[in-house]
């Protein structure tokens, strides 16, 4: 799920605590996520990163398209910190601006992230990290 998507479902979900349904808690105490934006050589990326306390997600968001050259991919992946990548996912090729994908991993406890790129050419021409998500 997009983390930019959230937005209705949490207003879903405060429509239903609002009428008194019952909403059962999260299964585990998590915190944290959300986007960071990082333009670079025409590129203008967002890596998100999002968690429901038993899997966390990662999320990639092409707001502008650099120079594409011969060849473009985009990737994004998760990484727990003190333990290295835990998934890994190479999305659709370039040409496009908007959500482009997402990947996910088991949460146990410990601090992830997300860390998007675009690579042109076999050189990575942007990248970075989403905000951590931590589950204690």
């Amino acid at each position: 799920m997009g983390l930019r998507k959230m937005g209705t479902r949490v207003a879903v979900a405060a429509a239903v605590v609002a009428t008194g349904l019952a909403v059962a808690p999260s299964p585990a105490s998590a915190a944290g996520g959300g986007c960071i934006d990082y333009a670079k050589n025409g590129w203008n990326i967002g890596v998100c990163s999002s968690d429901n306390g038993r899997v966390v997600y990662g999320d990639l968001y092409v707001n502008a398209l650099g120079s594409q050259g011969r060849s473009c991919n985009e990737k994004i992946e998760i990484y727990k910190v003190g333990y290295g990548r835990v998934a890994l996912a190479y999305l659709a090729s370039c040409g496009f601006t908007g959500y482009r994908g997402e990947v996910s991993a088991g949460m146990e406890k410990g601090t992830y992230y997300a860390y998007g790129s675009i690579i042109v050419d076999d050189v990575t021409v942007v990248s970075g990290r989403s905000p951590n998500s931590t589950k204690v």
